[in-house]
């Protein structure tokens, strides 16, 4: 109600994004409704996702009212969001490499997570004795960051051409780790975009050797993914 009274004193927001706003927390909410009433999950989880997610929305939200005001611009948040994915990503990728190494528990690092933040992180086993590590929303940042630094790295100049390389492989690594079928889903998609529309050749023909390597010595571990998350 705020946000449209705001809006119709023209003091925030353009009508396409509040439009937006609002078909995005619609959305939330059906589902939040569906997974609620369905009784497959506690409804205590069922709101404390919902609200994960409805803070995502309120951050991107309040993001724009501030580019909007011309408090910041457009190639400051998106290397602000970089450098958080880049650490977010690195720090996730120790863990699990802790966690396999078994060097930490995964109760450690559940109980951490939920004693300090609140917050209950997506996990069971997967192929080939690792643990999946899910952080719904953040791990989804991770990926159009990677799109964006491997798409449009102009977007992104203020950031060392170095820290965009060594973003590539930690960003993969964290979103392997996260185990998720609607992430695999979405990185295959715009890798796809990015190797028709914005690689040379030489892109092209670079990104489908590693590819074809990777299929070659991870052919086993990749079946296994495919047959558990997909056809399980």
């Amino acid at each position: 109600v705020t946000l449209t009274l705001l809006w119709v004193r023209g003091e925030i927001l353009s009508f396409r994004l509040l439009l937006l706003f609002f078909a995005t927390s619609a959305f939330v909410l059906l589902f939040s409704l569906v997974g609620f009433f369905k009784g497959t999950s506690a409804p205590g989880l069922v709101l404390q996702e919902a609200g994960g997610v409805f803070s995502a929305i309120a951050v991107v939200l309040l993001v724009e009212i501030v580019r909007e005001r011309r408090c910041i611009d457009g190639p400051f948040i998106l290397a602000s969001a970089f450098w958080g994915s880049f650490i977010f990503a690195t720090l996730k990728s120790l863990v699990a490499i802790f966690l396999a190494l078994k060097l930490i528990s995964f109760d450690q690092v559940y109980l951490f997570f939920l004693n300090n933040l609140n917050y209950r992180v997506v996990s069971s086993g997967i192929f080939g004795g690792l643990v999946r590590i899910n952080f719904i929303i953040y791990d989804f940042v991770v990926v159009i960051m990677l799109f964006i630094a491997v798409a449009y790295p102009r977007s992104i100049a203020s950031v060392p051409k170095l820290a965009r390389n060594l973003f590539v492989p930690i960003g993969l690594a964290c979103l392997l780790f996260a185990y998720s079928r609607l992430l695999f889903g979405v990185i295959v998609v715009l890798f796809f975009y990015a190797w028709i529309f914005r690689w040379n050749w030489r892109g092209k023909l670079v990104s489908a050797l590693l590819i074809l390597v990777s299929s070659l010595f991870f052919i086993q571990w990749f079946e296994g993914a495919y047959e558990q998350r997909f056809l399980a």
